[in-house]
Order: structure tokens, then sequence, then C-alpha cells
């Protein structure tokens, strides 16, 4: 048996060295056990963190669901009021023509607008001018709705990806 010399006493090697493998077996149970723990908290912090995440989302999606509906409905409220507007412009213009020739040129003296005139006289053209008029600006708003809906998605699947990284 190896042993030392101490002022106490003979220290046996052996033991210590047994003592102190004990002691480092222990610290490596509970460094294991501390890390199961770790990773429980991180796997269920990052559950919770996924689940908010998921509910934001859900509400940024409500939010501008309603947002463009609003918008929808205030430009359907502004093509509404501007058909209304331009068919009695139309009217009016068609009655003023038809009444005086003399006051009409002071109509006509657009310049070389044909279509202006075209649609202040032809009020189906009008009509129609105004319904492409209304679809384009609808197509715009859903067109910005699924670039809002396609950006928050892709900003989420690429957090989703920097996550199952880690």
């Amino acid at each position: 048996m190896r042993k030392i010399q101490r002022e106490e006493g003979d220290l046996d090697l052996d033991e210590y060295e047994d003592g102190l493998m004990e002691a480092i077996d222990k610290l490596e149970d509970d460094l294991m056990g501390v890390e199961m723990k770790l990773q429980d908290v991180l796997s269920a912090a990052t559950s919770d963190f996924i689940e908010r995440v998921r509910k934001t989302i859900e509400e940024m999606k409500n939010k501008t669901s309603t947002y463009i509906a609003q918008v929808a409905a205030e430009a359907e409220q502004f093509n509404t009021g501007l058909r209304t507007y331009a068919v009695a412009e139309a009217d009016r213009f068609m009655e003023q023509f038809e009444k005086d020739d003399v006051n009409a040129e002071a109509y006509i003296e657009i310049g070389d607008n044909n279509e202006l005139l075209d649609l202040m006289t032809d009020r189906d053209a009008l009509i129609s001018h105004l319904e492409a008029s209304k679809e384009n600006v609808d197509a715009k708003i859903n067109d910005k709705d699924t670039e809002i809906t396609k950006a928050i998605q892709e900003d989420w699947n690429a957090a989703m990806s920097r996550i199952q990284e880690d």
C-alpha cells in the first residue's frame, strides 16, 4: 500500500483515490441530473415561447384581416360616392352640352383628352371605367393582405428554423 506521511498521521493513497473517485462519480451524477433538469426547463420554455408566438401571429393575422376589411369597406364607400358623383356630373355635363353648344365648348376645351370627353358623354363607358378602377383598388388591397400574411409566415418560419438549429 502506498502511504504518505503527514503531520496528523499516515494517509493511504489508495483509500484517498477511492474516496476521490466516489466523489467524482457523485458529482458526475449530480451534474447529469442538473443537465437533465436544465434540458427540461429549456424544452418547457421553448414550447411556451413557441405557443406565445403562435398566439401573437394569430392575433396579427386577425388584426390584419380586420384592417384589410376596414380598408376595403372604406374603398367601397369611396367608390360608391365617386360613382354617384361622376354619374351626376356626367348627367349635368350632357344636359349643359345638349342645351347650349357654346357653353359646351368650354367643357370640350379639355385639350386632346378625348377619353375624358367619351367618359362624360357615354354613361356605360363611365360606369365601366369606374368599375375597372374599383376592381384595381380591390386587387391592390388583396395583394397587400397576401404580402403581409406571407411576410408574417416567412418571419415565423425563419425563427422556427433558428430555434430548431439550437
